[in-house]
């Protein structure tokens, strides 16, 4: 992780002094051993500031196109994210972060998905963390992000000074490792943990 440790160290100072990037609850991350770091989504400036506001390393889920771009495959390969395709025909992404839990790493996912351009809250979260979680038995750290969006709005091509603010709540188990929740419970899952992230948003983001 010689790369991202390198990008970690260039970007916090310049985010906090750009971005001016408040953390709070950062004791919440686990010291050790596997943890799925879930937060809201809107501006192509969120994996970057919880990147940098974790105390930890984070290996982000990334949609396997956005991955393949030519002129940034570099930088993603550079900060060991894993590319996951749409859909349950190529499950090699998520057997990837299943083995990263098992080695005790921190996996980032934003279970909204990639939707920037629709307004926040307009998008329906995904299972897929859910999922992870149910198989690796890996415990939820809810994060809530305000502030991204009007510093990078996504329709900008370069950020914009701000105030962001990158909130840590407490880690959370649904199930023990290998435990097989039916359809039902995977619902209630997800709107249980979009509730504490919503719930870490101080302000709209």
């Amino acid at each position: 992780m010689i790369f991202y440790a390198a990008v970690r160290t260039l970007f916090y100072p310049a985010g906090r002094w750009y971005f001016r990037i408040r953390i709070e609850g950062r004791a919440n991350i686990p010291a050790s051993g596997p943890a799925i770091v879930a937060a809201n989504h809107v501006s192509w400036l969120d994996p970057i500031a919880l990147g940098s506001a974790c105390s930890r390393p984070v290996r982000f889920l990334i949609a396997q196109h956005v991955y393949e771009t030519p002129a940034t495959r570099w930088f993603y390969r550079g900060m060991h994210t894993i590319p996951v395709a749409r859909g349950s025909g190529n499950p090699r992404g998520l057997r990837a972060a299943l083995r990263a839990l098992a080695r005790g790493e921190v996996i980032g996912i934003f279970p909204e998905g990639a939707g920037l351009l629709e307004e926040p809250g307009a998008r329906e979260a995904q299972a897929g963390a859910l999922l992870l979680a149910a198989a690796s038995g890996a415990p939820f750290v809810p994060v809530g992000l305000t502030g991204t969006r009007r510093a990078w709005p996504p329709q900008a091509r370069f950020p914009r000074p701000g105030r962001v603010t990158v909130r840590f709540g407490e880690p959370f188990t649904l199930w023990s490792r290998n435990e097989r929740p039916g359809r039902e419970a995977v619902r209630e899952g997800v709107v249980a943990l979009m509730e504490r992230i919503r719930n870490l948003q101080s302000e709209p983001a």
